[in-house]
């Protein structure tokens, strides 16, 4: 995943869920679940693009993405 303002991203392949820490300073939620989804995975409600899902590995379909709000202030 490469967002601006991203400074970790930790995936649960177990659990199919994401844990992201980001700048508030220099991006929002809305923008890390629209990468998200471009990258073929649902995030909260923002449905994921169906080529980029289509490319996934058998392991990560269908995955989970489950929003944790972990804001980091710079």
């Amino acid at each position: 995943m490469h967002e601006y303002g991203v400074s970790s991203v930790k995936a649960d392949y177990r659990k199919h869920t994401v844990t992201v820490t980001w700048y508030t300073n220099r991006t929002n939620i809305e923008n890390i679940k629209t990468a998200l989804a471009n990258m073929g995975y649902d995030a909260d409600d923002v449905t994921a693009e169906p080529d980029a899902q289509k490319r996934l590995p058998p392991s990560c379909k269908p995955a989970i993405i489950q929003k944790k709000d972990s804001m980091v202030n710079q």
